[in-house]
């Protein structure tokens, strides 16, 4: 391979078109010219264009840019290595997939899986369908890790990916995040998903059981499902919201919904249950407590009422203020406020013969 300086400042080179490059190719992050090292940023238009017979390719995360038909004609190009990928990246026309007959696998190497999962790797959104491998390992069961809020592309076009299982986190999935996972057949939503974008499961055609736990469906568009899902799929919501789903953007196609007070949110070996708190009316007072616990651990609930107000009771009939609950099944409670009586002065007026009346002191 060569190489040629993109700037003596910022000292970057980007890989030239190379000829005849056969079998195992791996381009380092540096290369040494003159006793200084520069950084490879970029391989460059038509570069690998007709070395049919490269097998594997690694890409190290320096590399932000891959010109037009940068591997056009790799026909026997079988896997791609991506150490690290770069969420920052641009790719020329045709720089994957032009003519490619033997393209099976994209194995990700050295990665912080939350980074990668909220900053997205630009270079995977360009590949096509592909078996998906993190550190040698095939990816068909996967769950988002803890602290996660948002997804994005990192999944497109997995067609290894079967199940994913979001963390009570996420809030977002972006377009296309998982794009023609064909395998896909089964997700878990978090509770506190807000948004799902364009496409983000179009073209998932095996997308049989989608289970969301929130008692507000996430903001959805038409396209965010395969319309195969649309009638196919099983939807299980949380007892009570059927009403909700039906009429929600994005959600209102669905033909089969079950609610069951059953539904947890699974990450790994944990079970999560929601707890979802009410107030009878806005202006007597608040509550706090609401929110995502693992099963069987200890949820505090609190009411607070506002001035002239007073707490009566749990709408399960409970009186205890706070109020410890232990998360066996998802759950929604709301506190009754009351007004409080107001106290009242009375004067008692006596005659002389025994005789009187009361009267309320103004």
């Amino acid at each position: 391979m060569g190489y040629t300086i993109t700037s003596f400042p910022d000292k970057t080179v980007e890989v030239l078109k190379s000829d005849h490059t056969t079998g195992d190719v791996v381009i380092p992050a540096t290369v040494g010219y003159n006793g200084v090292d520069f950084t490879v940023t970029r391989i460059a238009d038509n570069a690998f264009e007709y070395c049919h017979n490269i097998t594997n390719f690694t890409i190290p995360n320096t590399i932000t840019s891959i010109g037009k038909l940068g591997f056009g004609w790799c026909w026997y190009l079988h896997t791609i290595i991506l150490d690290n990928p770069n969420s920052d990246f641009t790719c020329g026309s045709y720089a994957f997939d032009y003519d490619w007959r033997a393209f099976k696998n994209v194995n990700i190497i050295n990665i912080d899986k939350k980074s990668v999962l909220e900053n997205g790797a630009g270079i995977i959104a360009h590949l096509p369908a592909h078996d998906l491998y993190i550190e040698g390992k095939r990816i068909t069961d996967f769950d988002v890790p803890e602290g996660t809020q948002k997804i994005n592309t990192f999944f497109k076009n997995a067609m290894s990916l079967k199940r994913i299982t979001f963390a009570s986190e996420v809030q977002s999935v972006v377009d296309n995040a998982f794009y023609h996972c064909d395998s896909l057949h089964t997700v878990y939503l978090s509770p506190n998903l807000t948004k799902i974008g364009n496409s983000a499961f179009d073209e998932c055609a095996s997308l049989r059981t989608i289970y969301s736990p929130s008692f507000n469906p996430a903001e959805a568009q038409i396209s965010s499902f395969p319309n195969g899902a649309y009638m196919f799929a099983t939807v299980y919501i949380p007892k009570g919201t059927l009403s909700l789903y039906k009429s929600a953007k994005g959600w209102e196609k669905f033909e089969n919904y079950i609610e069951t007070d059953e539904l947890g949110i699974y990450t790994g070996d944990e079970v999560y249950y929601t707890l979802n708190l009410n107030v009878n009316s806005t202006g007597m007072g608040t509550v706090t407590g609401s929110g995502t616990y693992k099963k069987d651990s200890a949820a505090t609930i609190t009411a607070i009422a506002n001035t002239g107000y007073e707490f009566s009771q749990w709408s399960d009939g409970n009186t205890d203020n706070p109020r410890q609950i232990t998360m066996t099944e998802n759950l929604t409670l709301t506190a009754t406020f009351r007004v409080i009586p107001q106290a009242k002065t009375y004067i008692i007026h006596v005659n002389q013969d025994c005789t009187g009346y009361m009267e309320e002191q103004q």
